[in-house]
């Protein structure tokens, strides 16, 4: 990567390390781009991950999301097995990010949602719709 690149990650990460810096064995090639060993790069991963979690989990979500009807069309099953390939991956940079992280995201948007239903039930019933924002309102609370 060039070393805008890994900066611009290095501060999003929050590490105020030089990228040149991140590994002994890390080097600036003649083309500009930065080389770095295994360890470096996800010890960076990591760092990023931890924070930025909503960037990292949105991405996961969104790569599983279109992987997966990809392969329900003839002849390109095989995105399910790349899918499957890519799975462990996937989990290491959720565990990375955080899965209490990613759990108390999806309270809060359940928390969000439950809200949204209630106040359209009570709009319904004050729009003249008592039943239908009775109906919603029993829904909600799983009668």
């Amino acid at each position: 990567m060039s070393e805008s690149e890994i900066q611009r990650i290095l501060d999003r990460a929050g590490l105020s390390t030089a990228p040149s810096e991140l590994h002994p064995l890390a080097y600036t090639d003649r083309h500009g781009d930065i080389h770095l060993p295994l360890d470096a790069a996800v010890a960076l991963a990591r760092a990023f991950a931890a924070a930025e979690p909503q960037t990292v989990i949105g991405y996961l979500d969104d790569q599983e999301e279109e992987l997966r009807p990809r392969g329900y069309q003839p002849g390109e099953r095989w995105w399910h097995e790349y899918l499957r390939e890519r799975a462990p991956g996937f989990a290491v940079a959720r565990q990375w990010a955080g899965l209490e992280q990613e759990a108390e995201m999806l309270r809060k948007e359940i928390a969000r949602l439950r809200t949204l239903v209630s106040t359209a039930a009570y709009d319904l019933k004050a729009a003249g719709q008592e039943r239908k924002g009775q109906r919603r309102l029993r829904a909600l609370e799983g009668r």
